[in-house]
């Protein structure tokens, strides 16, 4: 029998889950409602309980082929948290015609802190959504900086950047990464971590503001699907029309 901070936690997430899908679009109000109702059932909320918090961490949703995720996330000076994410979905708007994963280039400061936490935080998320993930390793003080820089973004299928702990002291090279990214028309995700207010009118890119881990990685987790399925698995001729509407 799972203990009862676990199924409060299940149906914390599960009800914060299927908002979040219904907002960004990516399931309609039927599905939205047949979901509430079915997690709400004790039986039902017993047993993914059980699964979410057993060695495997997945579980079948009742009535679909999609399955739902328990993922263990870090967060900086505090407890661990979990994140419930629906992987093998046929809930979401990611399509199915790729074979190959998408591959991801990553650009953060590199303390050792946010290093560690961060790039847990990345592996775990971008895993359950068959993404392959890069760390950019950017040296600002190269000589062929740009070039170098220009050539290693050109091969991702898009890029996500975080700007935490890039201001004291300042360290500029995730805005020269982000720069180029938009530049080459490459689709990327700016993580940013101040409150000052970023342009978010740019195409193919999705800002998102944040104020903990916690807050960056539900977020994520809740808008990557249609980021990739909108914005990512695009031709190149698609990139561009969405270029000159904004």
């Amino acid at each position: 029998m799972p203990s009862g901070s676990n199924l409060g936690s299940v149906r914390e997430n599960l009800k914060v889950l299927v908002d979040n899908l219904y907002l960004t679009g990516q399931i309609q109000k039927p599905d939205r409602l047949r979901l509430i109702r079915e997690f709400r059932k004790p039986k039902t909320l017993q047993e993914l309980a059980k699964q979410l918090y057993g060695p495997n961490q997945e579980v079948c949703i009742p009535g679909t082929s999609a399955k739902l995720a328990r993922l263990t996330m870090k967060e900086m000076g505090s407890r661990p948290f979990s994140l419930f994410v629906i992987t093998r979905r046929d809930l979401t708007r990611i399509p199915r015609r790729r074979t190959n994963p998408l591959r991801c280039l990553v650009g953060h400061r590199f303390s050792p802190q946010t290093k560690l936490i961060f790039r847990w935080n990345i592996r775990e998320l971008l895993q359950a959504f068959d993404v392959k993930e890069d760390y950019s390793d950017f040296d600002g003080g190269a000589v062929d900086l740009l070039p170098e820089l220009r050539d290693k973004i050109a091969n991702y299928d898009f890029c996500l950047f975080d700007n935490r702990e890039t201001t004291e002291p300042s360290k500029p090279n995730v805005y020269i990464e982000a720069g180029m990214a938009y530049a080459l028309r490459r689709p990327f995700i700016l993580c940013h971590y101040r409150k000052e207010v970023w342009p978010t009118d740019f195409a193919n890119v999705l800002y998102i503001p944040y104020k903990s881990y916690a807050d960056l990685f539900r977020r994520l987790a809740a808008q990557l699907p249609t980021f990739i399925a909108e914005r990512v698995l695009l031709s190149p001729r698609q990139r561009r029309v969405l270029a000159l509407s904004h």
